[in-house]
């Protein structure tokens, strides 16, 4: 006697198997599907937009402690960047070196060349300036 209840091997007969599991009917692919993604979902891609990081504790707290922490450095760099940033274009637009309607007013070079021989523009005028006042 076998463990499926026959002397034959192992093998049921179609009877028997129909009795105990009901008619075959054909598998359902999106089923098999849906129920895979539920059982492996460790094998899937995450969507990037709509995944929390609470998602990846499944990998591990490792995991998901440095997406944390990618996340607050991202955000906190982001801060910093635009704390620095405003106030420099803002200061780099005050000036006279580029003519009105260019985006060199906001940059550095808006200040002019530093060098010795000027014509009274730029950053130049304003070291000469602060050189014979002595202030340094």
């Amino acid at each position: 006697m076998s463990c499926c209840g026959s002397s034959a091997g192992g093998v049921l007969p179609a009877e028997d198997v129909t009795r105990r599991y009901g008619k075959w009917r054909a598998p359902d692919e999106d089923k098999a599907k849906l129920h895979h993604r539920a059982e492996h979902s460790h094998h899937d891609f995450f969507d990037l937009w709509s995944s929390r990081v609470r998602d990846l504790k499944e990998f591990g707290v490792g995991h998901m402690m440095y997406f944390f922490f990618l996340r607050w450095m991202a955000v906190l760099f982001a801060m910093l960047s635009v704390i620095s940033a405003v106030p420099n274009m803002a200061l780099n637009y005050a000036g006279k070196y580029y003519d009105a309607g260019q985006v060199e007013l906001i940059t550095l070079g808006n200040f002019g060349l530093v060098s010795t021989v000027h014509h009274g523009d730029g950053a130049a005028q304003l070291y000469s300036n602060a050189s014979q006042a002595g202030v340094r």
